[in-house]
């Protein structure tokens, strides 16, 4: 699985480059990036979850609100565990750190996250350190933790990272920055997780409960 980051593809390309993706094996879900609406047309940021072919991969990317959806992607992919699993591919504002714009952006994916079922894994260019996001109390409102890479990632701070919930930390084998990809400033990241991540899951069996009629009260079923 790819996340990408400031691809700069305008909205009315978003198809050809599906089909682009798809020749080639595999499958997209993509936000198109922003028009900045200069005289030169040009395009500023972009996201998109990719996947190969044989992974069920679908895109959730209307649940982000349009101004947003330049900076936030999601969608469910159909492995690594039964029932999918849930990626976003996030995109911040450069040179900013926790600027209003980019509270916003984290209140809106983390409106997002909170309404998802089953495991996630946030991935992206933040544009700040894993300080200022613990600093933003975005991780408290998703039960998240971050999970960053030893070495820099673009030039002497590390800005690329995942977000992952809490219960899903024992299953990380390890964070990579790829050093020979040719891609400046920033490099990729790549998160190993262990195969087994089923077993680390918990059946939790729910007593149920029933409404007194004359008390309407809540209590068990006998």
């Amino acid at each position: 699985v790819v996340l990408l980051q400031e691809h700069r593809t305008k909205e009315v390309e978003v198809p050809s480059r599906i089909a682009d993706f798809s020749r080639e094996g595999w499958k997209l879900a993509m936000g198109p990036a922003w028009s900045t609406g200069s005289a030169h047309n040009a395009s500023s940021g972009g996201v998109a979850v990719a996947a190969r072919s044989p992974i069920g991969l679908v895109s959730n990317a209307e649940v982000v609100p349009h101004q947003f959806q330049h900076r936030i992607t999601c969608a469910w992919m159909g492995g690594i565990i039964k029932g999918g699993i849930h990626k976003f591919s996030v995109y911040f504002a450069p040179c900013e750190g926790l600027s209003p714009r980019n509270r916003e952006c984290f209140e809106v994916l983390g409106s997002i996250v909170c309404t998802v079922k089953g495991p996630w894994v946030i991935g992206g260019d933040f544009n700040m350190t894993p300080a200022l996001v613990q600093e933003s109390g975005f991780l408290e409102l998703v039960g998240g933790v971050i999970q960053a890479p030893e070495l820099a990632t673009c030039n002497d701070t590390t800005y690329d990272y995942f977000i992952i919930p809490k219960r899903m930390v024992p299953t990380v084998v390890k964070v990579q920055v790829i050093m020979d990809d040719g891609v400046r400033p920033h490099h990729p990241v790549r998160l190993l997780l262990a195969a087994n991540m089923r077993r680390l899951y918990t059946r939790v069996l729910v007593r149920p409960r029933k409404v007194d009629a004359l008390t309407g009260m809540m209590g068990p079923i006998a």
